[in-house]
């Protein structure tokens, strides 16, 4: 249940699109800065444990695995204010650069276990987090 963010890694198309869209709701209610990085950090650990056991039954990266696209998320939110503009780019970046990966994210993703599959949607998310940033700054 947890590693397929409540059961949305069997939907047959896109779940990792649908497990993106759910984790909106975490930036959304989680406003403070501490609570919201102890709460990364957890999510972070328990993805990677029980990733590293779920790839011994369902093989490298399954697409049932979605708890990284949480992650991606949780990172790209990170210190960025939240309103109904910032969700939606925000989302849009962070599917664009998890799709679309930069050859660094590919290099990333090939690590051992479930490090490997958690680490390149977090680097995903900083990127997005980053343009993010930047486009909030150059629209003021």
């Amino acid at each position: 249940m947890f590693a397929t963010t409540l059961f949305l890694g069997y939907l047959p198309l896109a779940p990792a699109t649908y497990a993106s869209l759910f984790a909106l709701l975490f930036p959304y209610f989680i406003r403070n800065s501490y609570f919201y990085l102890l709460f990364f950090s957890l999510y972070f650990f328990l993805s990677v444990i029980t990733i590293n056991q779920l790839e011994k039954i369902w093989g490298k990266d399954s697409r049932k695995i979605t708890a990284d696209e949480v992650l991606g998320i949780l990172t790209t939110f990170f210190l960025i204010p939240i309103n109904l503009k910032t969700l939606i780019l925000g989302f849009l970046l962070f599917r664009f650069y998890d799709i679309f990966k930069l050859p660094f994210l590919r290099k990333v993703e090939k690590l051992e276990g479930g490090l490997g599959v958690v680490l390149d949607d977090v680097l995903a998310g900083i990127l997005a987090n980053f343009t993010l940033r930047i486009i909030l700054i150059l629209w003021q």
